[in-house]
């Protein structure tokens, strides 16, 4: 599921923030590839025009060792119409430069999933700074990439299903120098069955702002036929949900 954070400033604005949250369970059987387990991308304004934005994605690093992208690809475009942003970036494409990697590592419970069943989970951070000129419509910005984990077993065709993170800057945010939430760190990467477990998954806003959550369904990305690039004109489409889910 996606969690969504909707900013309220003097009843007037709203600003939303998805990260994407999945819950899996791991068998034996081995994909082909790499694929996105998670992710988010972020906004934070630093004066005047300009902006940096962060992106955040995690693999799984067991199945296969397809490379992070390097840069990745992220669409502007203007909010009210869904067309492209051509003074942002390059023709409306902000390519974000690769800053980092890491292992994500996590204390094991080895009754909990058993001896050889362990993740691995890498995580890429990305980093541009843009000036974003001030455009009444504001700004959608996009990055897309494919896949899922075959393992994935509440939604369809999930090898052929890939990702959108998405963030909207409005025209308020452009004129006030405002700034996304930011949900604190990622959940664990394990969740026993039937063991209970608690995890705080709000967010901190830099302006002491309003937050409001809710949960939203995840937005599908690009293909394994075409699994990177400029992303495509919003809006996007949800995943679809397998029953009994």
């Amino acid at each position: 599921m996606n969690l969504q954070i909707k900013k309220y400033i003097n009843k007037s604005r709203v600003i939303k923030l998805a990260l994407l949250l999945l819950t899996c369970w791991f068998s034996p059987e081995v994909a082909n590839a790499t694929h996105i387990v998670g992710g988010e991308l972020r906004y934070k304004c630093v004066g005047l025009t300009w902006y940096e934005i962060t992106l955040v994605i995690r693999r799984d690093c067991a199945n296969g060792q397809e490379p992070f992208d390097n840069p990745a690809l992220v669409g502007a475009f203007t909010a009210t119409d869904n067309q492209l942003a051509w003074r942002v970036g390059t023709n409306g494409v902000v390519k974000l430069n690769l800053v980092s990697t890491r292992k994500v590592n996590e204390s094991l419970d080895k009754i909990c999933i058993g001896p050889g069943a362990e993740v691995c989970v890498e995580e890429a951070t990305y980093y541009a700074k843009i000036p974003l000129p001030f455009d009444e419509r504001g700004f959608i910005l996009a990055y897309q990439r494919c896949c899922r984990n075959t393992t994935l077993t509440n939604i369809e065709d999930p090898l052929e299903v890939g990702t959108t993170y998405t963030v909207n800057i409005s025209a308020d945010d452009l004129q006030n120098c405002n700034s996304n939430p930011v949900f604190k760190p990622f959940p664990p990467i394990y969740a026993c069955l039937n063991s209970q477990f608690t995890y705080d998954h709000s967010a901190v806003d830099s302006s002491a702002d309003s937050l409001v959550y809710t949960l939203c369904t995840p937005y599908l990305g690009r293909t394994r036929l075409d699994p990177v690039g400029a992303p495509s004109f919003p809006p996007y489409s949800p995943v679809i949900y397998k029953a009994p889910f």
